[in-house]
């Protein structure tokens, strides 16, 4: 079941977020808590059976452009099409907000990663060197989610 995130599902992301990235990349408690509670932040979570399985989150960032935070999806719900349903989601948010952008980053190091999002239309557009700490570098990936006249 796709729903909207609670406050009670705390500390169902938190853990997931930490099976999901390493230390390093993953959030802190109170990062995550930090983002969760944004006045624009869009939090979408799947849930089966009573457990987190997954959850989107992203935010505005003005009228011109929006992030997506985190994408986590447990080891046991992958390639399901849990992940792509949930970035379409969070897109068609962004969208009817009239967002007319929307980036994110990814590890350089997450082949998989950047490939699922190249086939959600995102384009790779700049380097971020050492965006994860020293040695750990990331590439900011974008999206444009309105046609450009022309």
């Amino acid at each position: 079941m796709f729903r909207d995130y609670r406050e009670s599902d705390f500390e169902s992301v938190w853990t997931l977020d930490q099976e999901c990235f390493p230390p390093g990349i993953a959030y802190s408690r109170s990062e995550l808590r930090a983002f969760l509670s944004g006045k624009t932040a869009e939090t979408i979570v799947v849930e089966r059976d009573g457990r987190i399985v997954a959850f989107v989150l992203g935010r505005r960032r003005g009228r011109t452009d929006a992030e997506v935070i985190t994408l986590d999806v447990t080891a046991s719900a992958r390639r399901e099409g849990l992940g792509r349903r949930l970035m379409v989601e969070l897109e068609r948010r962004f969208r009817a907000a009239g967002v007319p952008r929307v980036t994110l980053e990814a590890a350089a190091t997450n082949a998989i990663a950047i490939r699922f999002y190249e086939s959600l239309g995102y384009r790779t557009v700049a380097p971020l060197p050492s965006y994860y700490g020293p040695g750990r570098h990331a590439w900011r990936m974008e999206k444009a989610l309105v046609s450009s006249p022309g």
